[in-house]
């Protein structure tokens, strides 16, 4: 696929959308396992939500700077 500055936006849109997605998904199974009495594992899982997060701001502002023409 040859990538231009409208498909690389309509990408980051897609990737973003999929990756929140994601991460709701992923803050509910560490709310599961927090119920399950899984501390350990929920606090793991809670990190890997954060680091996921963190990713979808970068993201975010990849697909600010595309949508400006940077």
């Amino acid at each position: 696929m040859e990538l231009n500055s409208e498909k690389l936006t309509i990408l980051l849109e897609h990737m973003l959308h999929h990756n929140k997605h994601h991460s709701e998904e992923i803050g509910d199974i560490a709310e599961k396992a927090a119920q399950l009495d899984k501390k350990d594992i929920a606090a793991l899982i809670k990190e890997a939500k954060d680091l996921q997060d963190k990713a979808n701001e970068k993201l975010e502002a990849a697909l600010d700077s595309a949508k400006k023409g940077e």
